[in-house]
């Protein structure tokens, strides 16, 4: 993880071993965030394997929700393969407090993210 410009970038890639994994990785993306005083995340998923299926990414989705993580505007690239989870994760997470979108380009997303205030 590093950051600039006011945007935290991740790059996660192979593939999740689970729902525990996943949400390991989420904390630290938002602990990283909260201690930068950033709230503008960048996450290159292109390489990454989605693992989880659909009741864990419910599962993620109703935890991130609940957790008090201060705002987050994340976008997140993925590979075609990833998006139905994507899709769903996505409609799932948007709140007051967090908002994450999925693209299917690095240029697509850095795009949204720079727009958002």
């Amino acid at each position: 993880m590093q950051h600039q410009n006011g945007i935290l970038h991740v790059r996660a890639y192979g593939e999740d071993s689970g729902l525990e994994e996943v949400i390991n990785y989420q904390k630290a993306i938002h602990k990283m965030a909260s201690d930068l005083s950033i709230r503008k995340v960048f996450c290159d998923e292109i390489d990454l394997k989605y693992n989880i299926g659909l009741k864990d990414t419910y599962k993620l989705a109703e935890m991130i929700s609940k957790a008090e993580v201060g705002e987050l505007i994340i976008a997140i690239v993925t590979r075609d393969i990833n998006y139905i989870e994507a899709t769903f994760f996505e409609l799932l997470i948007n709140s007051n407090t967090v908002r994450i979108k999925f693209f299917p380009t690095a240029t697509a997303g850095k795009m949204w993210l720079d727009a958002q205030p």
